[in-house]
């Protein structure tokens, strides 16, 4: 019986990723920015580190 469930929960979760797509898409541009500028702004902070053992 929990596999039932499960597999009626996947496609509930589909037709949800299907009609709110787009917001996810935006969502995941919008995080993969801030983690580029997180790792832009540590490499910045660390760069002297960075350049000693690894230069």
């Amino acid at each position: 019986d929990s596999s039932l469930g499960d597999d009626t929960d996947e496609e509930d979760v589909d037709e949800d990723s299907d009609s709110e797509g787009s917001n996810l898409d935006e969502n995941m541009h919008e995080d993969a920015a801030a983690q580029r500028d997180r790792v832009k702004e540590y490499l910045y902070v660390n760069r002297d580190y960075i350049s000693k053992h690894f230069g």
